[in-house]
C-alpha cells in the first residue's frame, strides 16, 4: 500500500500566505504553520491558551462537526512554544477574556475549518498561484522542517500531539 504524498507548504509558500492573508485569517495561519495544531485545536482556542508572557500555546479542546470537545487523545493536550513574532501578532489580536475564542464567528461560535479554507485560503492560494493546501498543509510543513532541523523524533511526537512515533 503506498500513501499519496500528502500536500505540503514551502517555508516560500507560507511567508507568501502569510504576507497577502488578511486579520485574522493571517495570524490564524501564522499559529497553523508555526506549532502544527490540527485544524479542530486551531478553531478551539481560546484567548486563556496563548499564554503571551511565557511565550506557548497549550491545547485543551478542539472543534468537532461544529462543537468544543477534548482533544483526539490524550497525547493531544500539550503546549507549544511559540515565536516572539507570534506572540506581538497574537497580543495585536486579543481582546476579551480568557474564555472567549481566539478565532470566533462573528457569533462567537468556534469557526468551522471547512469554511475557512473554502472561502479564505483556498481564493488565496489562487491568488498566489500556490497548489491547493488546507490546514494539514500547515501542519505538515511544521513537521517537515521539525525533521529538516534534526529534532529528534519524540520531541516532533510530542509537539505534533502523536500517540505514537510511529505516525510521526
Amino acid at each position: 500500500y503506498h500513501r499519496p504524498e500528502q500536500p505540503c507548504f514551502t517555508a516560500e509558500e507560507i511567508r507568501r500566505i502569510l504576507e497577502a492573508a488578511a486579520e485574522p485569517y493571517r495570524t490564524m495561519f501564522q499559529v497553523a504553520a508555526e506549532t502544527g495544531l490540527r485544524a479542530g485545536e486551531l478553531c478551539a482556542l481560546r484567548i486563556g491558551d496563548a499564554d503571551l508572557e511565557r511565550g506557548c500555546i497549550s491545547v485543551r479542546q478542539a472543534v468537532w462537526a461544529g462543537k468544543l470537545q477534548s482533544p483526539k487523545s490524550q497525547a493531544a493536550y500539550r503546549t507549544i512554544p511559540i515565536s516572539g513574532q507570534l506572540v506581538g501578532r497574537l497580543r495585536g489580536l486579543v481582546n476579551g477574556d480568557g474564555a472567549s475564542l481566539l478565532f470566533p464567528t462573528r457569533t462567537g461560535r468556534p469557526q468551522q475549518s471547512q469554511s475557512i479554507i473554502s472561502r479564505n485560503l483556498k481564493p488565496l492560494l489562487a491568488g498566489l498561484g500556490i497548489k491547493h493546501g488546507g490546514f494539514n498543509a500547515f501542519r505538515h510543513a511544521n513537521a517537515t522542517m521539525l525533521d529538516q532541523s534534526g529534532v529528534p523524533v519524540k520531541v516532533r511526537q510530542e509537539r505534533l500531539g502523536h500517540t505514537s512515533s510511529r505516525i510521526t
